[in-house]
């Protein structure tokens, strides 16, 4: 696998409920905390489906589930996975579920800050701390055969918008759901040869990278009933 192929991360419905969800209630509803109660924080999540090789130079990842790490230890600026959850998680998935491999994880940015803030920072990208997350720690991925990774920003905002969900690039949703501005971005991680030597390191898809197409139909014609 390398840069020279092109990638489709498509995410079915169901995998993008239990995301919204579960991401909208670490930011907004007061969890329980050391010395007080609070909002606002990070979360993350496994996510599960199929590899599919489409032709030469095409791989699809089609995420069907995504399963929320209760055991993460979570702040408003970090989250910390346990390792034993995904080595629990892949044996009773192998056990009970192959058809779904593990394909690699999802967390959130939740801010407070408007929209504004967060496009101006750029936050819906990756931090340099979670691309060093997943290439300093190559073996440990590797031996779990980590493939993708997702990125969901959330803003609020001081009343509901009307903005259209829309892509703002390849790899990247924008969308508005009541109150919540919110970006979902993807990522790939492939192999390299390390400064001309034949030894493989994993590296991820810069922030705009042209050959990564986040795919997410539900999401992007989802709009309100009532």
């Amino acid at each position: 696998m390398g840069i020279d192929k092109n990638y489709v991360i498509r995410i079915s419905e169901d995998a993008a409920i239990q995301l919204i969800l579960n991401a909208l209630e670490a930011h907004s509803v007061f969890h329980p905390g050391k010395k007080k109660a609070q909002t606002c924080l990070e979360t993350y999540g496994l996510l599960w489906g199929h590899e599919i090789r489409h032709s030469m130079n095409k791989i699809i990842y089609s995420i069907e589930l995504i399963s929320i790490d209760t055991s993460a230890n979570r702040t408003g600026n970090s989250v910390d996975p346990n390792d034993s959850s995904l080595k629990l998680k892949r044996n009773l998935m192998t056990a009970f579920w192959p058809y779904y491999e593990f394909l690699g994880d999802v967390h959130t940015h939740p801010y407070n800050k408007n929209y504004s803030y967060v496009v101006g920072k750029k936050y819906y990208n990756y931090s340099p701390d979670d691309f060093k997350r997943l290439e300093n720690h190559s073996p440990y991925w590797e031996e779990h055969n980590y493939r993708v990774g997702l990125v969901l920003t959330i803003a609020r905002m001081d009343r509901a918008g009307p903005k259209e969900h829309y892509y703002k690039q390849e790899n990247m949703i924008e969308f508005t759901l009541d109150k919540y501005r919110l970006w979902l971005k993807g990522y790939v991680l492939y192999e390299e040869n390390e400064d001309g030597e034949t030894k493989k390191v994993l590296k991820v898809t810069d922030h705009n990278a042209g050959n990564v197409f986040l795919d997410c139909p539900s999401l992007v014609g989802l709009k309100p009933i009532i």
